[in-house]
Order: structure tokens, then sequence, then C-alpha cells
């Protein structure tokens, strides 16, 4: 989805951040990042990791994505590494919104590249002032599928007045989230990148849906995998997070189910 800018100079090195945490710092330390990019949740623990002694690295560039970048993760960044901070706030669909500049409080939007409107219950306007029930964006990049007046489901507030920074592009604030979609079977805690990452690497894959079970997990794919293999992929995912003899069933659907009003998926379903 993203270019990377590099040079002759320099190496990208990729790591699975839906290994257990253990595996992910060893990665993390072999490399010894000078940028780092990541979920905003592991790249927190790496900087809660640093600063207890279990993990020497001092990246000069660190960009959070994918998760809100809540403020105890925010603290353990600046603590532990001092250095430039940049939040990224995006969607599949579209691709980036807004970007944080390190200066000031909450992030640019990328207005060469998407409109936002924020808009009440009924899909009317609000002013900058008055809350919005939610945020409608339309994508200007994407030719091929264009995504227009797409609702994201995010509240966002804009920020008044001129950053110091100098980027003339309107700020929204730091989006909130939840981080309720991690799946908790007793003490072990398995989060949804363990199965996104062999259900989201999957070319046979279009679509899934992953519903918590007290023993595992049911899985709605549309496509046409390999519903043996997905299943036995999944459980040794789940297994590498201390999950013991996980119960994963498979299905292969036409369609999801999604919420009525506003066409979203919700791809994880923890119990509750």
């Amino acid at each position: 989805m993203f270019d990377v800018p590099t040079t002759a100079a320099m190496q990208t090195v990729v790591i699975e951040a839906g290994a257990p945490f253990d595996e992910v710092r060893a990665a993390v330390a072999e490399a010894r990042p000078t940028h780092l990019v990541g979920y905003s949740s592991v790249v927190g623990r790496l900087a809660r990791a640093t600063l207890a002694g279990d993990l020497a690295i001092r990246p000069v560039r660190v960009s959070t994505n994918s998760e809100p970048l809540f403020e105890d993760d925010r603290r353990a960044i600046g603590r532990a590494w001092d250095c430039a901070l940049h939040n990224l706030w995006g969607s599949t669909e579209i691709g980036v919104h807004a970007v944080s500049c390190s200066e000031g409080p909450g992030l640019h939007v990328c207005e060469d590249e998407v409109i936002l409107e924020r808009v009440d219950d009924r899909g009317a306007p609000v002013g900058p002032g008055e809350p919005a029930a939610r945020t409608l964006v339309t994508g200007l990049a994407n030719r091929t599928f264009p995504f227009i007046r797409y609702d994201l489901g995010d509240q966002v507030a804009l920020l008044p007045g001129d950053c110091a920074c100098g980027s003339e592009f309107i700020r929204v604030a730091d989006i909130e989230g939840r981080r309720d979609d991690d799946f908790r079977y007793g003490t072990t805690v398995v989060p949804p990148v363990a199965f996104r990452h062999v259900l989201g690497t999957d070319p046979t894959v279009s679509e899934y849906q992953v519903t918590q079970t007290p023993r595992g997990a049911d899985i709605l794919v549309v496509g046409n995998p390999d519903p043996a293999g997905v299943t036995a992929a999944l459980s040794g995912a789940l297994a590498r997070y201390g999950v013991a003899d996980p119960k994963i069933r498979v299905r292969i659907v036409a369609r999801l189910p999604r919420h009525e009003s506003s066409g979203k998926l919700r791809r994880f379903v923890p119990l509750n």
C-alpha cells in the first residue's frame, strides 16, 4: 500500500508483528534499526523493553500506525529514545489520512490526498467546533478503485490555530480507538495480528472474519483457500502464543455479515 523511501545505503527489515513478543524483540535487537515503523502497541512495548534494559536500540525516527497511539505508549517512546515520533492515521480502503509532525499536537490531514467530512447522525456537515457522529472520507489518488464519501466510523475533532511546524494543512486531534480486539484465553493473550498474518497474506482469501470461541476461533472466509491448510496454519499461530490444542473451524462463505447502516465489517469478534 505504501512506498518506503530508501537510499542505496539503507536496508529494510520486515519483522512479523504477530509473532510472540520475545521473537519480535530479538529480531529488532538484531536489526538495530535507525528508523522504526510499526503498530503503536508493539512499538510501545519495544520502548518499555528498552527502558527495562532488555533491548538496546537507538532509532532516530519512529513511525506508528494501524492502532491508536495511546498516551502510555507515547510517553514510553519519548522516554526510551527521545527521537522524532510520527503517528499515522489511515485505512485499508483509502491509505493515509493524516500524519503527526512531532512538533505540535494532533495530526495534519493529507489534504492533497483526501477530503474529510465531519457529519452528524443524518449525514449533514457539522461546523469546526461542533461534535461529529462520524467521518466521511474521499480519496483523491486512487483512480482505479475510488472511494467517495466512505464512512470511516471514526469520530474526529478539528484543532484550532497554527502548528509550530509551519504546515498549512488542517489538524485533527489524535484519533481515539479501542484495543479490545485481543483474544484472551485465560491468562494467554492473542492479538488480532496473529490471525491477520495468516489470513491477510493468503492470496486465495479475499475477506475474512474471526470470532473467538472458548478454545479457539471460528473463521468465515470469502475466497477459495484450502480449509485444512488454513486451519493448520492458524492452529500453529495460536500454539506459538501458548494456546494448547487450539480448536479452529474454517468455513468458506459467499459473503460476510456487515453493519447494516455503515456496511463496515467487524473483522475480529472476541468473546464477551
